[in-house]
């Protein structure tokens, strides 16, 4: 089961990081953990914890924005889809539940 939430915590890191709009909204960096050294993806799930309000808050935010001045979900269907997908893990407590253990 911890994979799957250390899969997911992965994901989210990726896509915030190939979002330089979402970055600069962040109080914090978003760090990459490396594989094979377990001690950066400490840090970069610590790193996720500690930006949880500020990503929760941008989410609360941006839907009551109109389309054309959201920050999280933006472009192109495909981009708009997969920022759907990363808002759900965002709005999703036993993920967070499960990355803090």
């Amino acid at each position: 089961m911890l994979l799957k939430y250390t899969e997911t915590a992965s994901q989210l890191i990726t896509w915030l990081r190939s979002k330089s709009h979402i970055l600069a909204h962040l109080p914090l960096s978003v760090l990459r953990a490396i594989l094979t050294c377990w001690t950066a993806h400490y840090m970069a799930y610590r790193h996720l914890l500690q930006l949880y309000p500020s990503l929760r808050a941008l989410n609360y935010g941006n839907k009551t924005k109109p389309d054309h001045e959201k920050v999280l979900v933006s472009g192109d269907a495909a981009a708009k889809k997969r920022a759907t997908e990363m808002v759900e893990i965002i709005e999703d407590p036993v993920f967070w539940h499960n990355i803090a253990l």
